[in-house]
C-alpha cells in the first residue's frame, strides 16, 4: 500500500504538468487540490503507520473527494463527448451511479455516530488500538459499562506496545472501582503506574480516591502527594490533597497522638531513618 501510494503521489505532479502545458486550467486546479489534501495521507500517515489509528484521516480526505469527484466528472464528459450513441451514454451513467451507490451508501451508516464509526474502523483495522480505546471511552460515556470493559480488557491482552496502555489500565480500574471491586481496581491502577514508569499522575490520584472510598485516608494522602510530585499543577490531586491535609491539621493537640498511631501502625506510613516523607507547611515533598 505504501509503494502504491508513493507511485500515485509521484504521478500526480506529472499529470499536473501535462494539464498546465495543454491549457487545461480548471482540471489542473482540482488536480492540485487533490494533491494538496492527499500528500499528508499518502506520505505522513503511511510512513508512521497510524492511518487506522487516526480518526481525523478519513474526515480530512473528504476535502480531496471534492476534487476527485470533479476530475471523474471531467473525464466522463471527455469520453461522453466522443460517444455518438446516446443509449450507450445513458447506460454508462446508470452503471456508474449504481456502482457509486453500492460503494458509498453502506459507508454512510458508519457516520451515524462515533460508536458506529469506531466499530467500522476496527472491522477494517482490528489493531487500531487508539480507536479501540476511544470506542471504550465512548461506550463508558453512554453508560454501556460492560461493553466498555470488554474493549479495555481486549487492549490489556492484545495491546502490547501501545503507548496508551497506562490510560487503558487507568480507565478500566475506575470501572471496577465504581462496581466496588476495589482489589481489581487497585491492581489495575498499579499496573498503570508500572507501565508509565511512575509518570502517570492520574493513576496515583485514582489510587488515592480508591483508598478514600476504603476509609484509608492517610494512604490516600501519600498517593495524592505522589501525583503532585509528577504534576504540581494538576487541579484534582491538589484539591484532594488539600482536603485531607486540612483535616489532619484540624486535629486537636490532645488527640494528635491517636493520629500518630494511625500513621505509624495503620500502614499508610512507616518509620524510616531516611525520612522519605516530610511535611513542609501544607504541601508534600520526598
Amino acid at each position: 500500500q505504501f509503494l502504491f501510494g508513493l507511485l500515485a503521489l509521484a504521478a500526480l505532479p506529472f499529470l499536473l504538468y501535462l494539464m498546465r502545458k495543454r491549457g487545461a486550467g480548471l482540471p489542473a486546479f482540482f488536480l492540485f487540490w487533490l494533491l494538496l489534501f492527499a500528500v499528508p495521507i499518502l506520505l505522513l500517515f503511511q510512513i508512521v503507520g497510524k492511518v487506522g489509528e487516526n480518526v481525523f484521516a478519513e474526515r480530512y480526505l473528504l476535502g480531496s473527494s471534492v476534487a476527485f469527484a470533479f476530475l471523474v466528472s471531467y473525464g466522463l464528459m471527455f469520453f461522453i463527448a466522443r460517444i455518438k450513441k446516446r443509449f450507450a451514454v445513458v447506460f454508462l451513467l446508470g452503471i456508474l451511479c449504481i456502482l457509486s451507490l453500492a460503494v458509498v451508501f453502506p459507508r454512510n451508516g458508519a457516520w451515524h455516530d462515533n460508536i458506529s464509526l469506531f466499530r467500522e474502523t476496527l472491522a477494517q483495522t482490528p489493531h487500531a488500538h487508539h480507536i479501540r480505546e476511544l470506542l471504550a471511552d465512548e461506550l463508558g460515556n453512554q453508560g454501556d459499562l460492560e461493553a466498555a470493559k470488554r474493549e479495555y480488557e481486549f487492549l490489556t491482552v492484545q495491546g502490547e506496545g501501545y503507548r496508551g496502555l497506562p490510560s487503558v489500565y487507568n480507565s478500566l480500574g475506575s470501572l471496577y472501582r465504581d462496581e466496588g471491586n476495589y482489589e481489581r481496581a487497585e491492581e489495575l491502577y498499579r499496573s498503570a503506574i508500572t507501565l508509565s514508569v511512575g509518570r502517570d499522575y492520574r493513576a496515583y490520584n485514582n489510587l488515592g480516591v480508591l483508598h478514600i472510598e476504603q476509609d484509608q485516608h492517610l494512604q490516600a494522602l501519600v498517593n495524592f502527594c505522589q501525583a503532585l510530585q509528577i504534576n504540581p499543577d494538576a487541579a484534582e490531586p491538589q484539591q484532594n490533597f488539600n482536603r485531607i491535609a486540612s483535616s489532619v491539621y484540624a486535629v486537636e493537640d490532645s488527640e494528635f497522638v491517636f493520629l500518630y498511631q494511625d500513621v505509624m501502625f495503620g500502614g499508610a506510613f512507616a518509620s524510616s531513618g531516611d525520612q522519605l516523607f516530610t511535611w513542609k507547611k501544607k504541601s508534600c515533598a520526598y
